[in-house]
């Protein structure tokens, strides 16, 4: 696993460099993936650079899965004390961590955007108020007259910030310029932090996150503990590959939501109620959906709990509430028009475009202004088109399965714990957006319920990289990527299904 994850820390660093063996399986899989690029003579000569690199993160992938599950069976196999066992389980973390933390970002850019917000929220100013293409446009002497003078003090600054040596580079590359930032208040603290440990640092950066992300799998391994599971299941998510490359390998910092979460439900299971409210709130403001879990736990927070859950949100806020609701822009950007590498979502849509006919669809159009200048209003349009009416759909399955999931009490910490497993899934399934670094959010609890539906998404959706060969899916790779996943997940549950009546007649027979 090790030598695996050198391998795909420093593949983007190799360039036209090649392992022994590894062109000859590049190109041998290049042979099956490359000619829908459009650019393949049949020699990787004729491929660019990024091609090269979605094979060798291909190449990565299977073997170190494999890798992965290995360690799984043999780690309950070894007839060692559980104590060594765990020590092997962290260490082996925390190594794996290691190596990675130090090598260039693979096949990703958001960490261009952590990087910027970061200096910018040290250095005082608010992340939310400007998308980089206005500070684009204000390097280049452009639509000057649609700031105030207060705004255009501001801009100065950040684009004089926008072309140090530090920041230059990291700031050009990052993508979407024109939506502003998307990631909330806790989110942007962990950017500020790397920031002051060494401007423009991936490295620094990439390390915060990595220790986040292994404090994740010592709070899982004390969760398993107090749900009376076996905490070697930590195993599962501290060496899996798909988190170690996104996490330490690419800087996603997805992690901090799940460490908060993951807390949270530790301290409520251990009887505390004000620490559990204060842990979601931050969770949420690191990522927006464990607050779904708010109405789940709401018998446990009780209505102070609650009332503490929403007070703190809103305080993460508070520094940033200069702009109004403008610091809500990027999110709503977000949901309005993104989708990519969903799965029930992409069927729904596919189902719902079949069925009504959006030719000419309504459009709803807001006013908005990111600048005080009334000249600067520009307004904001929503298509009631098929993505919109799946959005809605979606919505109103994952509403009426929260409903279902409330309805009555939970039988004890696991039966919740379970729940909050069930609702987070149906989230990240029903999302019109299924990152791979998403798997994050659910990866802790298939360690508290393991199912081999979840080792093979933990797998497969690797395959998004897939989609960049083309800048389009490739007719086979969603499909790969979830259908065997939803077919193992029905076989798990008729199989639960059936023990559960088998073992219902058991103790009605007794």
């Amino acid at each position: 696993m090790a030598l695996l994850l050198l391998y795909l820390g420093y593949s983007a660093e190799k360039l036209d460099r090649f392992v022994p063996g590894e062109e000859s399986l590049a190109g041998n899989l290049g042979k099956l993936l490359l000619p829908y690029t459009g650019r393949y003579d049949g020699t990787l000569k004729s491929v660019n650079r990024q091609d090269i690199l979605i094979l060798q993160v291909t190449l990565f992938f299977l073997p170190a899965s494999l890798c992965w599950l290995l360690a799984l069976r043999e780690v309950f196999r070894c007839s060692l004390p559980r104590s060594q066992v765990m020590a092997i389980v962290f260490g082996g973390a925390a190594l794996l961590r290691l190596l990675l933390v130090p090598s260039m970002p693979a096949l990703e850019t958001d960490h261009h955007r952590y990087l910027w917000d970061g200096m910018v929220t040290a250095e005082g100013m608010n992340p939310f108020e400007f998308a980089p293409v206005e500070i684009s446009n204000h390097v280049n002497g452009k639509n000057r007259h649609l700031y105030s003078r207060a705004e255009l003090a501001r801009l100065d600054k950040l684009s004089a910030w926008s072309v140090t040596p530090a920041m230059a580079d990291h700031f050009k590359r990052i993508n979407h310029p024109r939506v502003p930032t998307v990631y909330p208040p806790t989110a942007q603290a962990l950017f500020a932090a790397a920031h002051s440990i060494k401007a423009g640092s991936a490295t620094a950066l990439k390390g915060l996150i990595a220790l986040v992300d292994l404090a994740v799998v010592l709070v899982l391994a004390s969760l398993l503990l107090r749900l009376g599971r076996d905490p070697r299941w930590s195993l599962a998510y501290g060496w899996c590959p798909l988190i170690l490359k996104e996490h330490a390998g690419t800087g996603h910092y997805d992690s901090l939501a799940v460490l908060f979460t993951l807390v949270a439900l530790h301290s409520l299971f251990g009887g505390r109620r004000l620490m559990p409210a204060l842990s979601l709130a931050v969770a949420g403001l690191s990522k927006i959906y464990p607050l779904m879990l708010v109405p789940l736990l709401f018998r446990r927070l009780r209505i102070t709990g609650v009332l503490l859950v929403l007070a703190t949100f809103v305080a993460g806020y508070l520094p940033f509430i200069s702009i109004g609701f403008g610091v809500t822009d990027g999110l709503a950007e977000f949901s309005k028009s993104w989708e990519f590498n969903s799965s029930a979502f992409a069927f729904m849509q596919d189902q719902v475009e079949r069925r009504i006919s959006f030719d000419d669809p309504i459009r709803v159009a807001l006013a908005v202004s990111r600048s005080s200048n009334p000249e600067g209003a520009a307004y904001s349009e929503q298509l009631l088109d098929s993505f919109f009416c799946t959005k809605v759909i979606a919505g109103l399955l994952l509403l009426t399965l929260l409903v279902y999931l409330c309805w009555t009490p939970a039988r004890d910490d696991l039966d919740l714990a379970g729940r909050c497993s069930v609702a987070i899934t149906a989230l990240l399934l029903l999302s019109p957006v299924s990152n791979p670094w998403y798997f994050s959010w659910v990866a802790p609890f298939f360690c508290i319920f393991p199912a081999a539906s979840a080792a093979w998404l933990a797998w497969s959706m690797s395959l998004y990289y897939l989609y960049f060969l083309k800048w389009d899916y490739l007719p086979w790779a969603r499909p790969l990527e979830y259908l065997p996943f939803y077919l193992l997940l029905a076989l798990e549950r008729i199989r639960a299904a059936f023990l559960s009546r088998q073992s219902k007649t058991l103790r009605s027979e007794v």
